[in-house]
């Protein structure tokens, strides 16, 4: 068990006709430092301003943009891009990253994570992940992901 530390809980399923879900909760079960709260809410802000971005014709590389710049605005950094499609294989196209090409863009049906996340060794790590279906309007959350203090 790891004392005082946040805990990423991971779930990857492989459902119905080999299709993937891909989800992950957060939690902590004790006093939640100053420090240690402020990943959390980061993490949760970076989600709730990139799920905006998440709608057809949206350039994906703009949205892992977003995450990066409200991370860094706090000297925070992701190690990893905000999310990837999910399908038959549960790492697929398109990448959200800021290694996407200039022109990727999610598109109507799409399932795609998102996933931001904050991780140092001294306070434990943080991933808010949803699975996403872009519609026609925007996208609907497929997943329930949460980031809960108990």
């Amino acid at each position: 068990m790891t004392k005082n530390k946040i805990v990423p809980l991971a779930l990857s399923l492989l459902i119905n006709n080999g299709i993937s879900i891909d989800s992950e909760n957060n939690g902590k079960i004790a006093f939640i430092s100053k420090e240690q709260n402020e990943i959390l809410d980061l993490v949760q802000k970076a989600a709730d301003e990139c799920i905006k971005l998440y709608k057809p014709f949206s350039k994906v590389k703009a949205a892992s943009q977003k995450a990066t710049d409200i991370f860094a605005n706090f000297g925070r950094t992701m190690p990893h891009g905000l999310g990837h499609g999910t399908g038959l294989e549960i790492h697929e196209a398109p990448f959200i990253s800021l290694r996407a090409k200039e022109d990727s863009v999610f598109k109507e049906g799409n399932i795609v994570t998102l996933e931001p996340g904050l991780y140092y060794p001294e306070l434990g790590g943080c991933r808010l992940e949803n699975d996403i279906l872009i519609t026609k309007d925007g996208n609907k959350v497929l997943t329930n992901s949460k980031i809960f203090r108990i």
